[in-house]
């Protein structure tokens, strides 16, 4: 995350097409305030149930990113 300020959430959703697809989705919004201009490190966590052949797909603020598939 750019700074202190911003806030990351994450949501998962699975479809039900074959293969099904796990989307992963990132939102992060800037707080507001001041805050000192330093990258910040975050962990997350997500969990989904799916079957095993499932495609896994990441968007962050909309836009898809590339996500490594190895588990």
């Amino acid at each position: 995350l750019p700074n202190p300020c911003y806030f990351l959430d994450v949501a998962a959703s699975v479809s039900d097409s074959v293969p099904p697809v796990a989307t992963l989705t990132f939102t992060t919004a800037d707080e507001g305030g001041i805050c000192v201009q330093v990258v910040d490190e975050r962990s997350f966590s997500v969990s989904f149930v799916a079957a095993d052949d499932v495609v896994l797909r990441a968007v962050k603020d909309g836009v898809d990113i590339p996500i490594s598939e190895e588990v």
